[in-house]
């Protein structure tokens, strides 16, 4: 009985050699992972796969000292430039008859944003015609007292007048050419005032003064009010809608210039010394987290703020792409000058774990240790190490997230 056992349990253990020999020959060949090897069994290691270095996935650079430039980087925010900003107002008291601009539009300087109706239009060109008239009765009065003028000289001459009447004569063509230049000038006060709100001199003269004469141009008979751009630039708020009864007093539109933005940034008070206009920033929002704009300081503010003892700094930082938007969040980043040699790596060894900044630092020929380490200034793509790294040591730079993600796959698998 205890023979026929033992050859029973011989039988089932050849039978499973043999099966799993068949499955070996017989199946599909398993690929190792791209990265992952037999990995050790501490949670800090990673162990890779040696092509993952002979194809280049993963990239190495020895730790060195470097001389880094202090830098602050503090929080800022992005706004429009307030120097390059317009409120357009109504010329006139009117009612707004046609909107030809809208809110995102680009318009150019002296282009037409909008156009109102007037009753100071019939006004102001009433006056003007009456005020050439009035010009044209003033000259005709004079000419006549020349005439006036010249015969009591001819009479005084012949001696068929008197000295008193050529005076008389003398002093009325006089109080006439005043009058002139009393009414040459209310001409010319309406005429800058027509120009001054877009109207037509042909006009008034067609309507109210009778005149023959038309512009080559052409106008209208009932002529508009033109609410043109002051400057070139974007509409940033349209204030209005067709019908708006407006008056001198009301905004119509803000526009503003976006090729030249202002970031606002608040600097604590204990770096104010190194802080002077002109000063290049650097500028970083977290819609392009890859590139950095340039800035220059514009100006310090003289008031602290008196909860987070901060002064507000403002930068002037181009946007000829308009990739920046007012009311971004930033960060500024300033040079306090040249720092102490400390080591340093680049910016992309380093990942973060657990809300800590960590590299994985080789070990072995495919072995990697992910170490913790405290980080200081970054400049130039480098970032100063204070703690956790030796000098000399090698790091993945290229692939080190994906150092990271088996180091916590690794985590996962244990837990």
């Amino acid at each position: 009985m205890k023979n026929s056992r033992i050859n029973a349990f011989g039988l089932a253990l050849m039978l499973l050699f043999s099966l799993a020999v068949s499955c070996t020959d017989g199946g599909p060949a398993v690929e190792s992972p791209p990265i992952q090897g037999d990995g050790p069994a501490d949670p800090n290691l990673v162990v890779v796969d040696p092509s993952a270095l002979e194809l280049g996935r993963i990239q190495l650079e020895t730790v060195t000292e470097h001389l880094l430039p202090r830098t602050l980087s503090v929080a800022a925010r992005v706004g429009v430039n307030e120097n390059r900003t317009v409120r357009v107002g109504a010329l006139l008291d009117g009612r707004i008859t046609r909107i030809l601009a809208s809110v995102g539009d680009r318009v150019e300087d002296s282009q037409v944003l909008a156009e109102l109706a007037s009753h100071e239009v019939d006004d102001t060109r009433a006056e003007y015609a009456k005020a050439v008239a009035e010009r044209d009765r003033a000259e005709a009065d004079v000419r006549f007292l020349e005439q006036l003028r010249d015969r009591a000289a001819r009479l005084l001459e012949i001696k068929a007048g008197s000295l008193d009447q050529l005076q008389r004569a003398e002093a009325e063509l006089n109080r006439a050419r005043t009058q002139v230049k009393i009414a040459q000038a209310e001409v010319g006060r309406l005429e800058e005032h027509l120009e001054h709100i877009g109207l037509s001199i042909e006009g008034a003269l067609e309507e109210y003064g009778h005149s023959e004469e038309k512009s080559e141009e052409g106008y209208e008979h009932l002529e508009t009010v033109r609410v043109t751009a002051p400057q070139k630039g974007t509409v940033l708020e349209r204030l209005i809608t067709p019908g708006s009864v407006v008056s001198p007093a009301d905004d119509l539109f803000i526009l503003t210039d976006l090729s030249l933005l202002w970031v606002h940034a608040e600097v604590p008070e204990e770096y104010l010394p190194f802080l002077q206009r002109g000063q290049i920033v650097h500028i970083r929002v977290d819609a392009y987290p890859d590139q950095v704009f340039e800035a220059k300081v514009d100006h310090v503010g003289d008031v602290l703020n008196p909860a987070t003892r901060t002064v507000q700094v403002r930068c002037v930082c181009g946007n000829l792409k308009g990739l920046l938007r007012a009311e971004m969040y930033a960060t500024a980043e300033f040079e306090l000058g040249q720092g102490t040699p400390s080591l340093a790596v680049s910016l992309g060894a380093i990942q973060t774990v657990d809300d800590s900044e960590v590299v994985f630092v080789q070990t072995g020929a495919t072995q990697f240790e992910m170490r913790r380490i405290t980080s200081g200034d970054s400049a130039q793509g480098l970032v100063a190490v204070s703690e956790g790294l030796g000098l000399g040591d090698i790091v993945a730079v290229e692939g080190s997230f994906l150092l990271k993600s088996e180091a916590l796959k690794s985590r996962i698998a244990e837990e």
